[in-house]
């Protein structure tokens, strides 16, 4: 099985977003029942309006304006704004392989050269698969994620496939596993689930039953230093998101087991990445837009127009 999504609606949208993004959506679609305007699509003219109403700090715009762009993809929507081909946050052409493929050159076993690659796993399911802006998957948290009936992530159900070294639910179990230990502290526990004498290759994690720790973790994507400590309350930042893609992506990696028998490096940054722009900073473009134009539409009686 392959990752399956249910039909999205403009009724059950809320439920497929990230947690950290259905406020903002309901505060937008509650203004424009208020003002009994459709809320999709969007328009710069509507937004506007909607900024002018209900005031925010960048910040917060930014949140917003990513929060509605990510309602707009789900209901194949257009949004003002679109960012161009070299926003997406998985790379992709020439000297890139796929994310897919990406995960064979991932440690899984040994510390701390397993715990990265587990969580870099995770971070490019939610990127590749789940198709989370780099700014999103960062505000993906625990309660995004269920475990019965079946899994899935912000209402998307992630199925099981093989091989178990492509299997993406595996991913997710893999990383949620070694998580929850590590966030609190319990180092041993750690070793003990990186040992590769307990690994089976071609084994899928995704059929050993999970225990609920990994839901204590602050953050689902926390920085790790090259020791291997986490920064439990310290999620990646956009930059290190980027720069985790260009690594695990570049075509010409070294092999799995290699890459087992290696320690984890520091993140190095890539120029390629500074080429890409992301849709975080497209975001935070419009954003500032918005509040600019926000402020001469809150002193314009004008008529409205959508």
């Amino acid at each position: 099985m392959t990752t399956h999504r249910q039909k999205v609606t403009a009724e059950n949208v809320l439920e497929h977003l990230a947690a950290s993004s259905r406020p903002h959506w309901q505060l937008y679609a509650d203004w424009c029942a208020a003002v009994d305007v459709p809320a999709v699509p969007a328009t710069l003219t509507k937004l506007g309006r909607f900024f002018a109403a209900v005031p925010a700090a960048q910040s917060t715009a930014t949140a917003r304006v990513g929060a509605l762009r990510a309602v707009h993809t789900l209901l194949g929507e257009p949004f003002p704004v679109a960012p161009t081909e070299l926003s997406r946050p998985v790379r992709s052409g020439a000297g890139w392989v796929s994310a897919t493929d990406a995960l064979r050159g991932l440690p899984v076993t040994r510390y701390p050269a397993g715990l990265v690659g587990r969580r870099d796993g995770f971070l490019l399911l939610l990127l590749d698969r789940l198709h989370q802006t780099r700014r999103n998957a960062r505000s993906v948290t625990e309660a995004d994620i269920a475990l019965t009936p079946a899994l899935t992530i912000t209402g998307i159900a992630i199925g099981r496939a093989d091989p178990a070294e492509t299997c993406w639910r595996c991913v997710v179990t893999r990383w949620l596993r070694v998580l929850g230990p590590a966030a609190l502290g319990f180092r041993y526990t750690v070793h003990e689930i990186l040992d590769p004498t307990f690994h089976r290759d071609g084994e899928h994690d995704c059929d050993v039953a999970l225990s609920k720790d990994w839901r204590a973790a602050p953050t689902l994507l926390p920085a790790v230093d090259q020791h291997g400590w986490l920064a439990p309350h310290q999620p990646l930042s956009v930059r290190a998101i980027s720069g985790i893609t260009a690594q695990r992506q570049q075509a010409g990696q070294l092999s799995a087991e290699n890459r087992a028998l290696s320690r984890a490096r520091p993140t190095t940054h890539h120029s390629l990445q500074d080429l890409a722009s992301s849709y975080d900073a497209v975001d935070a473009r419009l954003a500032d837009l918005l509040l600019r134009t926000s402020r001469l539409l809150a002193n314009n009686d004008g008529i409205y127009q959508t």
